[in-house]
């Protein structure tokens, strides 16, 4: 029993030390060079994510508009939608999974 207590003080101490002593990690000079390239192949690659996000925007609003007009059996002209949200599910993966296995079961 005294050893664990010894073992525990013992993990204390070290963890004390190491919010103490500063960090002697420094990164190197020469790496800002790389990061900037970095920085703007990122940039353009979130300028093409967010165009195709755009292009499937439309897609997804045509068929949304698509099927209401088939559900009231209206014309598309009259339909106009503002926006879209998507909503997550209320179950969790887990209980969605249980689900499909008592379904499977039956």
């Amino acid at each position: 029993m005294s050893n664990l207590l010894i073992l525990i003080v013992a993990v204390a101490c070290m963890l004390l030390l190491f919010k103490v002593t500063p960090a002697h990690y420094k990164p190197p000079k020469g790496s800002n060079a790389e990061s900037k390239t970095v920085k703007k192949e990122k940039k353009q690659e979130t300028l093409v994510e967010k165009e195709k996000k755009d292009e499937d925007g439309e897609e997804l609003v045509a068929v949304i508009t698509a099927a209401v007009a088939a559900a009231l059996e209206t014309s598309t002209s009259r339909i106009y939608i503002k926006t879209i949200k998507r909503v997550g599910t209320a179950a969790s993966p887990w209980t969605t999974a249980g689900r499909q296995e008592q379904m499977k079961a039956i």
